[in-house]
C-alpha cells in the first residue's frame, strides 16, 4: 500500500515528523526534480521522499512532496532540516543514481546531506545476471526496472511526463518558425521554405554551426535552442510522477537486498555503499581547465577541418560531408571509376590505385573523420561543460559488468592529434594547474599492467602459476645465489635471482609482448625486427587477454586467418596455465552456476568465456575502487588539504595543496599497493605537474 502526501505548511511537516515517528521505518528514499542536469549550477524545483515500513505481515510505503515553487523558504528548509535527521536513524537512504541528487542538495546549501547512503542501481547490479541490457541483462534505468519487476504501468507516470515535454516542444518550436518566417530563407538553400527539417540541415554541422547564417536568423534559432525544462511539465503531471519514483525506488530495494544477502553479496555492497561519497566529491571537483587553450585549439582545428574541406569539395566536385557514405561511393564509383563497396576506415585503406586524386580523397575522408571527431567530442563537448573553470563529469558505479566505473572522461586520449607534423589538440593540456588556487600541483598514481598482475594471480591460484606470466612480474620459481626458493609476495628487488631450472640464468622479468611475438617467430626473426615483430605480439596479447579467438585477432592486427591462427596458438604456448585458467571458470560455472572474482564479487547467467575476462577485469576494478575508498578515508584522517581529482583508467589523480609536499604521493602510493597476501606484486607508478596533465613527469625526476 502507498499513501502520498504533499508538504503544504508547517503543520503538514509536523504530520510527517509524527507519522514517521509512529511508523519506525527501517529503510527511506529521496529524489529531486531539477532544472537541468549540471551538478553544480542546477537545482531541484521539487524534492521528494519516503520511506517503507511493516505494521503488519507487508510492506507499506508513505511518499511526500514538497515543491518549492509554492511553500516560504520556512517550510522548505524545515522539511529539509526534519528529513535530514530523521532519515539519518535509518539504516539506509536510497537514491536512484544517488549522487546526482545528492549534487542537487548540494546546491541549495545541504551538502552531503545524508550519511547512510545506498543506491537501487547497486541492488540491481549485484542481483542480476551477468548481462549486458544489450543481451538481454536487466535494465538498470528506474522506470525500465518497474516496468519490467514492479508495476506494469510503470512507464505510464513517464510517459505523462514525455508527452507534456513534446507538446511544450511544439510550441517552442511553432514560435520558432513564426519568428523566421519574417525574414527569407539564406539564399543557399535556394526557393526551400522555413521549416524545422531546414534549421536541422542549417544546425547540424557542429564545426561551422551558425556561423554562416545572418545574425539576426542566428539570434532567433540560438534563443529557441534552449533545452525545455522540466520545471516547465504542469504541477499535476510532474508532482505524480515524482510521487512514483521514490515508491518504485524502495520497491526495488525491498524486492533485491534479500536476494543479494542470499548471494552473499553484502561485502560488495557495503564496498559500493562507502565508495558514493567519495566519488561524489571528486565529481565535484571536476578538473581545473584551460579555457586559453582550449580557444586557442579550438580555432586552430576548426581552420584546418575547413581548410581540408574545401579541397575535398574540390576534387568531388560539390560539398560532400564524410558522413555521406552512399553520396562517397557515388564519388568513386562514377568519377574515378574504382568498385568502392563500403566507405568505412578498413574498405578506405583497402584502396589500391595509381590514381593519385583518389588516394588525396581517400586520405581526407579519413583524416576530417578523425578530426572531426575530436573536434566535436573531445574539444567542444569539454568547453560546453566548462563551468567556474573547471569541467566535471559523473561516474556511473554499476555501469559495466565487471564492475568498472565509468564516465564521460574515461576515454580522454593519452595523445593529441596531430596534422602536417603539427600537433592541433592534445586533450590532456586542457587539464592545468590553476596558478592562483591553493593547489599548485598535478599528481597521478597509474598501475601498472593491473589486469596482466591480476591474470597472473588467478594461475597461481588454479593451477600454481603461469611460468612466463609470473616471471613477469616476480622472480617465479627461481632461487637466491645460496638456493634458497623465492616465496610469493616476499621482497625481492635487493637480490639476485636465477632460474630454478638453470641456475647459471639470472632472472629478468619477462616482456609478455615479446615472448608472444618470439613464440610465433623465433628469436632471428626478433632480433632482424623487434618493434615490428613486438607490436603484434602486443596486439594479441591484448586481444587475447579480453577472450579472443582466431577471429578476434585476425580483427585486432587485420591478418589473414593463417597469421591470426599462429598468434592465437603462440599466445596459448606462451602463456599455457592461462588457458587452463579458463577452463577451470568453466568447470566452475558448471558446478556451482557461478563464481567469485579475487574480492567477492559474483558473476552468473553469462558464458564461460565472457566470465573469464570479468573475474579479471573485475578484480582490478575491485581494486581501485577499494583503494579509492582507502585514500579519501586517509586523507580525512591525517587532516591533508591535497585531495583525489579523479579516476581514468588505471590511473587515480590527485590535486596537491601548497602546503604539503611531495612526498605525501609516497604514502599514498603504498596504501595503493598494499593488498596483503595477493601473490603477485601490484605496482603503482607516480607522475607529477607543475603545468598541465600532458607534461607529467615521473616524481623522482622533479626531485
Amino acid at each position: 500500500m502507498i499513501e502520498k502526501f504533499t508538504i503544504t505548511d508547517i503543520d503538514s511537516v509536523k504530520d510527517f515528523i509524527k507519522m514517521f515517528k509512529e511508523d519506525q521505518p527501517k529503510y527511506t528514499s529521496f529524489d529531486t526534480e531539477t532544472t537541468g542536469l549540471n551538478i553544480v549550477k542546477d537545482t531541484p524545483f521539487l524534492f521528494v521522499f519516503g520511506y517503507a515500513y511493516v505494521p503488519l505481515d507487508s510492506w507499506n510505503y508513505k511518499v511526500w512532496l514538497i515543491d518549492i515553487r509554492d511553500v516560504t523558504k520556512e517550510v522548505w528548509d524545515s522539511t529539509l532540516f526534519a528529513v535530514q535527521k530523521l532519515f539519518n536513524q535509518t539504516e539506509y537512504t536510497i537514491g536512484h543514481n544517488i549522487k546526482y541528487d545528492l549534487h542537487m542538495m548540494h546546491n541549495i546549501g545541504y551538502p552531503k546531506m545524508f550519511k547512510n547512503v545506498t543506491d537501487s542501481q547497486i541492488v540491481i547490479r549485484l542481483t542480476a545476471k551477468s548481462l549486458t541490457q544489450r543481451e538481454g541483462g536487466i535494465p538498470l534505468d528506474l522506470t525500465g526496472y518497474a516496468t519490467r519487476h514492479i508495476d506494469k504501468n510503470a512507464r505510464s507516470y513517464q510517459r505523462q511526463v514525455t508527452q507534456e515535454l513534446s507538446n511544450l516542444k511544439r510550441q517552442q518550436t511553432a514560435k520558432l518558425l513564426a519568428e523566421l518566417k519574417k525574414y527569407p530563407v539564406p539564399e543557399k538553400y535556394g526557393n526551400r521554405k522555413w521549416s524545422m527539417t531546414l534549421v536541422n540541415e542549417i544546425t547540424k554541422d557542429k564545426v561551422i554551426g551558425l556561423d554562416n547564417v545572418e545574425e539576426h536568423i542566428r539570434d532567433i534559432i540560438l534563443k529557441y535552442q534552449k533545452p525545455i525544462s522540466w520545471i516547465e511539465v504542469p504541477r499535476e503531471v510532474i508532482h505524480r510522477y515524482a510521487h512514483m519514483d521514490v515508491y518504485y525506488t524502495l520497491r526495488i530495494f525491498i524486492k533485491n537486498y534479500p536476494r543479494l544477502l542470499e548471494l552473499e553479496h553484502e561485502e560488495v555492497f557495503l564496498r559500493e555503499n562507502s565508495l558514493i561519497i567519495p566519488l561524489y566529491e571528486s565529481e565535484r571537483l571536476g578538473f581545473p581547465f584551460d579555457k586559453d587553450y582550449a580557444k586557442k585549439a579550438h580555432d586552430e582545428l576548426k581552420q584546418t577541418i575547413l581548410d581540408l574541406r574545401k579541397r575535398l569539395y574540390e576534387i568531388a566536385g560539390e560539398e560532400v560531408s564524410v558522413g555521406q557514405h552512399q553520396r562517397i561511393k557515388e564519388i568513386v564509383n562514377e568519377k574515378f571509376k574504382y568498385p568502392l563497396m563500403k566507405t568505412d576506415i578498413d574498405a578506405l585503406e583497402d584502396i589500391s590505385t595509381p590514381k593519385e586524386e583518389l588516394l588525396e580523397f581517400r586520405d581526407l575522408i579519413i583524416t576530417l573523420r578523425t578530426l572531426e571527431k575530436w573536434y566535436s567530442t573531445y574539444l567542444v563537448g569539454y568547453m560546453d561543460s566548462e563551468y567556474e573553470g573547471r569541467i566535471r563529469t559523473q561516474f556511473n558505479q554499476v555501469g559495466t559488468v565487471t564492475g568498472r566505473l565509468s564516465s564521460g572522461f574515461q576515454q580522454f586520449p593519452r595523445r593529441g592529434i596531430s596534422h602536417d607534423g603539427k600537433t592541433l589538440f592534445h586533450p590532456r593540456k586542457l587539464i592545468k594547474v590553476n596558478k592562483d588556487s591553493e593547489y599548485d600541483r598535478l599528481a597521478y598514481i597509474d598501475y601498472s599492467q593491473i589486469e596482466l598482475r591480476v591474470q597472473a594471480i588467478y594461475t597461481i591460484l588454479i593451477s600454481g602459476g603461469d611460468l612466463n606470466l609470473c616471471r613477469s612480474f616476480m622472480p617465479f620459481k627461481c632461487v637466491d645465489s645460496e638456493g634458497n626458493e623465492y616465496v610469493n609476495g616476499q621482497p625481492f628487488s635487493h637480490t639476485k635471482w636465477y632460474l630454478k631450472e638453470d641456475t647459471s640464468i639470472e632472472w629478468k622479468p619477462v616482456d609478455v609482448h615479446t615472448k608472444t611475438a618470439e613464440t610465433a617467430f623465433g628469436k632471428e626473426a626478433m632480433e632482424q625486427d623487434y618493434d615490428y615483430y613486438r607490436s603484434i605480439g602486443k596486439t594479441t596479447n591484448f586481444a587475447s587477454n579480453y577472450g579472443s579467438g582466431v577471429g578476434g585477432i585476425m580483427m585486432a592486427l587485420k591478418s589473414t586467418t593463417a597469421l591470426a591462427q599462429k598468434m592465437f596458438e603462440a599466445y596459448n604456448n606462451a602463456y599455457p596455465q592461462i588457458f587452463e585458467y579458463r577452463r577451470y571458470v568453466q568447470r566452475a560455472l558448471v558446478l556451482d552456476k557461478s563464481v567469485r572474482n579475487l574480492f567477492g564479487r559474483l558473476y552468473f547467467g553469462s558464458s564461460a568465456h565472457k566470465i573469464s575476462n570479468y573475474l579479471v577485469q573485475g578484480s582490478a576494478a575491485d581494486i581501485i575502487k577499494m583503494k579509492i575508498i582507502e585514500l579519501d578515508e586517509y586523507i580525512k584522517e591525517k587532516g591533508y588539504k591535497s585531495r583525489i581529482l579523479m579516476n581514468i583508467h588505471d590511473e587515480i589523480q590527485f590535486e596537491l595543496h601548497k602546503d604539503e609536499p611531495n612526498e605525501i604521493l609516497y604514502e599514498f602510493k603504498e596504501i595503493m599497493e598494499d593488498l596483503g597476501n595477493i601473490p603477485v606484486p601490484i605496482v603503482a607508478d607516480i607522475e607529477i605537474s607543475y603545468t598541465s596533465w600532458d607534461e607529467a613527469g615521473d616524481l623522482d625526476d622533479s626531485n
